[in-house]
């Protein structure tokens, strides 16, 4: 078999499973274009929400679940049902709101209602993987200067608001059968929490490490607000320069373990781990386990069509299933199962390219 297709066929069943099939109604008519006049005005919104300070809000709230909103003091919705704090929306991110656009999205604010927007093709589930693209692509966008504004959201809040809608959306396997990609896109882009233990311990770390040197305090706010894996690599940069200026031995050590437990949560292999804990009980297990075998499992393109494989079983298996918990953790697992199909593939490519 040739090299383009020993490559080819299993990334075509990768792709396969990937791809998400057409709705009924994907052919209706094309949406009309903004009118010139309401672009401009857009544009300009956005413009001032990426200079200010505060971006898309305001101001910090506590939203209580009597349905009261108070200031950000201590306990205001301790004697109303509890509730959570967050920043409240702009006026001029409601009006670009009001012309079809929402940005700085707040998840613990996200109603089911607001997402679900079934009527309009999902619109609102559609933009919040265009929404986090453009802030990683373009400096923040709308959160240029906002995205260290302490308090704007809570991430246990927001990773708790995430993991529920997620199980609502994926308890639905007749939805999943037609919007798979867009399910995979909306896993992918809302926090969950996937990691949840080591997360606990990188944010305790994180909070230590800052009450020890004030100067990582920029970077806490970033773990605590909007952790992903570009973390590790600030975290180690920060590091370099800390050995460099001989900081305390106790600042050092805190520092190198915060690396370490954010290497196991982000680090390329971490989600095999990951899925043999979550799913080890899961009764399709002894199907996929063997199929991600680890990075020294055999040659680079028997584990791509063994990675190919388990990712067409995955959409199988989530496909034909209510239980929407169990499909998360899957859909994680697909992730992972992407990167290493990736890297199994470059692998292949660049040892036949000798």
């Amino acid at each position: 078999m040739s090299l383009p297709e020993r490559i080819s066929r299993p990334l075509l069943a990768l792709l396969t499973a990937a791809a998400a099939a057409a709705t009924p109604g994907w052919a209706a008519s094309a949406l009309e274009p903004p009118a010139a006049e309401v672009i401009a005005e857009a544009r300009a919104l956005v413009t001032a929400m990426r200079a200010g300070e505060r971006g898309p809000y305001s101001r910090l709230r506590w939203y209580c679940k009597d349905g009261t909103v108070h200031p950000p003091t201590p306990y205001a919705c301790a004697e109303r049902g509890g509730g959570r704090q967050h920043g409240e929306y702009s006026p001029q991110r409601q009006r670009l709101a009001e012309l079809g656009w929402s940005v700085g999205t707040v998840v613990a604010a996200l109603g089911w209602d607001e997402l679900w927007d079934g009527q309009r093709r999902h619109q609102r589930l559609r933009e919040l993987p265009l929404e986090r693209y453009l802030v990683e692509i373009d400096d923040g966008w709308v959160l240029h200067r906002a995205r260290y504004y302490r308090g704007r959201v809570q991430i246990e809040d927001e990773e708790q608001a995430g993991r529920d809608l997620l199980v609502r959306l994926l308890s639905n396997p007749t939805w999943l059968q037609r919007n798979f990609l867009l399910a995979r896109e909306a896993v992918r882009t809302l926090p969950h929490n996937s990691g949840a233990d080591r997360t606990r311990t990188v944010r305790r770390l994180s909070q230590e490490l800052s009450e020890k040197d004030p100067g990582f305090e920029r970077l806490r706010v970033k773990i605590h607000t909007t952790p992903g894996p570009e973390d590790l690599r600030a975290t180690r940069e920060w590091l370099a320069t800390a050995r460099a200026r001989r900081a305390a031995p106790g600042i050092l050590a805190t520092a190198e373990a915060l690396a370490s437990e954010m290497d196991k949560l982000y680090g390329d292999d971490s989600w095999r781990a990951a899925a043999a804990t979550t799913l080890a009980g899961h009764p399709r297990w002894g199907e996929l386990g063997p199929l991600l075998a680890g990075p020294d499992g055999g040659a680079p393109d028997e584990r791509l069509d063994r990675l190919a494989q388990a990712a067409r079983l995955v959409r199988e298996i989530v496909s034909s299933s209510a239980d929407g918990a169990g499909n998360l953790a899957l859909m994680d697992l697909s992730g992972g199962i992407e990167r290493a199909a990736m890297a199994a593939a470059f692998e292949v490519l660049g040892r036949d390219a000798l």
